[in-house]
């Protein structure tokens, strides 16, 4: 049976959580406009409570950890915001972020000899390589069901929106 989502964040509160890229993105710009969480559309899958949501749970980690690549795929999602609210995105919450979570490094050749490399990219090998070190937050599916699989300290952020 896997742990429940308040098993993994009582075990892993004090060594941290790791999110990945679509929840770093959903925190970013719904730390600049919550508004603007519906009417982008790299996050309109989400709500304004989603980032509440997201909000709370990170705020029961003493660290919140993410890698170089989480950061290069949110930069490169952040940049189809129109350049007036892009430019502010940046300037305000994107760079918090960066300055506040810790960034842990994998090499992506370390990341890449991952056996789903195929299947799930550097990115989530990369993420893949951590499990364990903290607890990880995804949405993302097939990442989801990998690390459960390895039985990782991992969170579905979808079993979160329908609970709460």
């Amino acid at each position: 049976m896997s742990p429940t989502a308040e098993d993994v964040i009582a075990a892993y509160a004090t060594k941290g959580l790791l999110i990945d890229s679509h929840m770093v993105l959903l925190y970013v710009v719904g730390s600049h406009d919550k508004t603007l969480i519906s009417r982008f559309k790299r996050t309109q899958t989400y709500t304004p409570d989603d980032f509440d949501t997201l909000d709370a749970v990170l705020s029961l980690f003493s660290r919140i950890v993410v890698t170089p690549h989480i950061f290069a795929e949110v930069n490169s999602l952040l940049r189809q915001l129109p350049e007036a609210i892009r430019d502010a995105c940046f300037a305000s919450s994107f760079l918090e972020v960066i300055q506040v979570v810790d960034e842990v490094q994998v090499a992506s050749k370390d990341a890449a000899v991952h056996e789903k490399f195929p299947r799930l990219g550097l990115t989530d090998c990369a993420i893949c390589s951590l499990a364990g070190q903290c607890a990880i937050l995804t949405d993302d599916l097939p990442l989801y069901g990998n690390l459960a699989q390895m039985g990782a300290p991992v969170i579905n952020f979808t079993h979160l929106r329908n609970f709460t």
